[in-house]
């Protein structure tokens, strides 16, 4: 179960979070098939996934992502935060993982969020540390370039990005506490 999992947490911002260490390919494509297997509405799963794999390739789409928020004042935290050595695009990760869908299917937004936290879940048990991407997403909405980098078929749209590697941070046997969820039962 997860709460077995070995728990590994970032360093602090301002230092690289993850080493530079890649994840093997076949880890990372054995955590998308599994993935695929999320629920989806009717089983369309009309969802797909970028891998940008590669400390190079991530730094690439880093640089041309704080290029553009630049260049036209989005997001201007990204570029003043990096210029004091806080990466908090990438943090540092060397693989990122962009889930997208076409803005036309049944759920465009939920289907890659379920199917990326299926992810989420299988990478952590295979000892990867991960962290969501919200920014990448902001920028990709922004600017269409970003997203014919990623790959993204005309129409489609970045739903949700997952940072991905091995963590440079501590090891912890158990994941945070959380209280118990206060539902309301009918019945």
């Amino acid at each position: 179960p997860l709460r077995d999992c070995v728990w590994i947490l970032p360093q602090p911002c301002g230092k690289p979070w993850y080493s530079d260490r890649l994840p093997p390919r076949a880890l990372i494509q054995s955590a998308l098939n599994t993935a695929n297997y999320a629920p989806s509405g009717k089983n369309q799963r009309t969802y797909r996934f970028t891998v940008v794999w590669g400390a190079e390739q991530v730094r690439q789409l880093r640089d041309q992502c704080l290029a553009l928020c630049a260049e036209y004042g989005e997001a201007p935290e990204l570029n003043k935060l990096m210029a004091r050595g806080t990466d908090l695009l990438t943090c540092g990760a060397p693989c990122m993982i962009v889930a997208w869908s076409p803005e036309d299917c049944l759920n465009p937004v939920l289907d890659p969020a379920v199917s990326m936290a299926q992810l989420e879940l299988v990478l952590v048990r295979a000892g990867l540390s991960t962290c969501w991407g919200g920014y990448l997403r902001q920028v990709s909405d922004r600017f269409p370039n970003i997203r014919e980098t990623l790959g993204l078929e005309e129409g489609c749209r970045v739903r949700c990005a997952l940072m991905v590697g091995y963590a440079k941070g501590e090891r912890y046997l158990r994941p945070v506490w959380r209280p118990d969820v206060e539902a309301i039962w009918l019945g």
